[in-house]
């Protein structure tokens, strides 16, 4: 068992936990900030702290507000960029 707590000063993103097959990463945005496309090797779980973000998949856009929940599948590209200073957790499993 391991117990984390993300810290509230940091900015960008940050490892905040590493387990056998997967990670968690705190990401951290300004409004108007934006990730450009990419993809992940393994599937993801985002979920949306606090702030709010377009997130594009393919030809699909979805705002995300705090407390959403997106998965992704491996190799899905996407972006995003946020409309009100963000942080959002992924969980890459």
């Amino acid at each position: 068992m391991q117990m984390v707590r993300i810290e509230e000063n940091h900015s960008g993103k940050m490892k905040v936990l590493d387990f056998n097959k997967g990670e968690v990463i705190n990401i951290r945005l300004k409004s108007g900030e934006t990730i450009p496309r990419h993809y992940l090797n393994s599937d993801a779980i985002i979920f949306l702290i606090r702030g709010e973000i377009m997130f594009s998949v393919y030809n699909q856009r979805f705002r995300l507000k705090p407390c959403s929940l997106l998965q992704l599948s491996q190799y899905e590209i996407y972006e995003m960029e946020a409309i009100f200073d963000t942080s959002l957790l992924v969980f890459k499993i």
